[in-house]
Formats: structure tokens, C-alpha cells, sequence
């Protein structure tokens, strides 16, 4: 059977999508292949220089793109919340909405509000930004993507101390994106309880040739990042098909998880994966829920549909 490739998507004519983190690395890569297919792209950056950048980049491929720039530092809760009420201001319905921002080994320092900053750059911006945008997305057909990784299944959550700011930085990283994944499988549990057509799945690209490292202070690990990851990774777009698969695939139904088929799920064309058993405790991802809406004061608006 042959693998699914980006020649696969369906027409997105029509179609509204929010893409974060679109300014470089596999959001940009996810961000040109919707418009590829049609769709309007809102493409989610922090500097207005890379986001203007990007713009050009899928313009040089696909000349007539439906393109429009929101900025929003995902490290600032009050950005974020800015940019949610632009959407809904600029549009009366969103078809897509792909949580693909992220940070990993950054410098050790708090979010605006306080938050050690992959759990508040990674989770908490996202569920700040989703859950406001759910009301332009209750038409058949309207999916919430949210990007995980493999790390998801390296560490836990302890809703107790969410902050745990002594933990290595590959750990805070790991917890950060178990903590968007539990979000993505909840999501889908509240969505199906209001009857709400919004499907939410979970996509992780494997091993990619992102440009993370960029974010890490000068070291040995940021060296060996930015030698390792754009030599032997995937591309970009390869490590984008899990998330455009879990965004465009029909039949695909929320609590999926899609990442590579290949050895460790490092490489490959999109497939069903497991969820972490972690990922999948009910209890937890509850707690979670409500200290988040505590935290970003942003709380699920719908109502159950008859």
C-alpha cells in the first residue's frame, strides 16, 4: 500500500486554518502545504521579521495563498489571549486550529505570568488559545491539532508543583508536551460530552530537522543539536505529514495519535501511535484542566448541543 504523502490532502478550499509557531521549521512546513491545498492560512508567529518572512516563502511556492500574519508572544498569556480575540474578530469560523508553537532547553526563565516556560510556552499559551477559538468551531468537519513528541512519554505531571523548576531541561520539555497531550485527550472527552462535531487529535513529527536549538543557550548540547537534528533528521516536511495527516485525513476521530511508522517512530509516513499510559489517566488530565483554567482564567464556553 502506498505511503501517505502531502500529495494525499484533500482540497482545503474554503477552509480557514490557524497555524502557531508557523514562522520556521515544520509549523512553516505545515502552514505552505495547507495552503497548497486551498486553505486560508493564519500563520501564528512571535517576530513580525520572521512572520513577514514566511509570508514570502509560501507566496514563492504558491503564488495565489490566502495568507494573513497574527503575532503573539507565546510566552505572555495577555498576547495570546489578544490574538484569540483577533481571530474571532477577523472570522466567523475556524476549520483548523494547530497548536504547533513550542520551546525546548531554552534559557531558564519564567513566562510573563511566572510559569517555568516549556509548560508555559508549550501547554499553557495553547489552552489559553483554544479554548476561546472553540466557538468558531462547531460546524461538521473543524479539528484541533496539538503537537506532542515522543519525550511525551519520558516523565509526568504532578498537578501539586506544575512549576518544578529543578528539573533538567529535556525533563521540563518532556513534562510540557505530556501535559499538551492530556490536554488533547481530554479535549476530545468534553468535546464528545457536548455532542460538539470539534474533533481533538495529538500528532508528533519523530526526529525532524527543526531549528530548536536556537532557542538553547551557547553549549555542548546546543552544538550537538544544531549539527545532529538537520543532518539526520527527516525534513521538514516529512516531520510535518503526522500533524497535516491528523489535520486532513478522513475518518480520523478525536483521542487519535499519529506519528512516523518507521524504527522508534523517529522516521516515516503517518500512522496510528500509542498514547503513553500516562497520556490516557483520566484523573490526572481532569486536575490538569481545571488548575489550567485557574491559572490562564480562560475556561470551555459551550454548550451542549441537542
Amino acid at each position: 500500500m502506498p505511503k501517505w504523502t502531502t500529495a494525499d490532502i484533500p482540497s482545503q478550499a474554503g477552509r480557514v486554518a490557524l497555524v502557531t509557531g508557523a514562522s520556521n521549521g515544520i509549523g512553516l512546513a505545515t502552514a505552505l502545504e495547507l495552503a497548497r491545498h486551498g486553505a486560508h492560512v493564519i500563520v501564528g508567529a512571535r517576530d513580525p521579521q520572521r512572520g513577514a518572512k514566511a509570508l514570502a516563502r509560501i507566496r514563492a511556492e504558491v503564488p495565489k495563498a490566502s495568507l494573513e500574519l497574527q503575532l503573539a508572544d507565546f510566552a505572555n498569556l495577555n498576547d495570546v489571549k489578544a490574538m484569540a480575540a483577533r481571530v474571532a474578530d477577523a472570522h466567523s469560523a475556524l476549520d483548523l486550529l494547530i497548536n504547533n508553537a513550542g520551546t525546548m532547553m531554552g534559557p531558564k526563565q519564567p513566562t510573563a505570568q511566572g510559569h517555568e516556560q516549556h509548560f508555559g510556552i508549550n501547554y499553557l499559551a495553547h489552552f489559553a488559545l483554544t479554548l476561546p477559538l472553540l466557538k468558531l468551531m462547531q460546524r461538521p468537519g473543524t479539528r484541533v491539532v496539538n503537537v506532542s513528541s515522543i519525550a511525551h512519554r519520558h516523565w509526568k505531571v504532578d498537578i501539586a508543583d506544575l512549576q518544578q523548576v529543578k528539573l533538567r531541561p529535556y525533563l521540563q520539555y518532556a513534562r510540557s508536551k505530556l501535559a499538551v497531550t492530556l490536554f488533547g485527550v481530554e479535549l476530545g472527552r468534553r468535546l464528545g460530552a457536548l455532542a460538539s462535531p470539534t474533533v481533538s487529535v495529538m500528532a508528533h513529527p519523530g526526529f525532524a530537522g527543526t531549528n530548536l536549538a536556537e532557542g538553547i543557550a551557547p553549549s555542548l548540547t546546543r552544538s550537538w543539536m544544531a549539527f545532529f537534528f538537520p543532518r539526520f533528521g527527516q525534513s521538514l516536511v516529512d516531520g510535518a505529514r503526522p500533524t497535516l495527516y491528523a489535520a486532513t485525513q478522513a475518518g480520523v476521530a478525536s483521542g487519535a495519535f499519529f506519528g512516523p511508522d518507521g524504527l522508534g517512530e523517529l522516521k516515516g509516513a503517518p500512522r496510528p501511535v500509542k498514547l503513553s499510559r500516562r497520556a490516557l489517566d483520566p484523573a490526572v488530565a481532569a486536575r490538569l484542566w481545571e488548575t489550567s483554567e485557574q491559572l490562564t482564567g480562560v475556561s470551555l464556553q459551550l454548550s451542549s448541543r441537542p
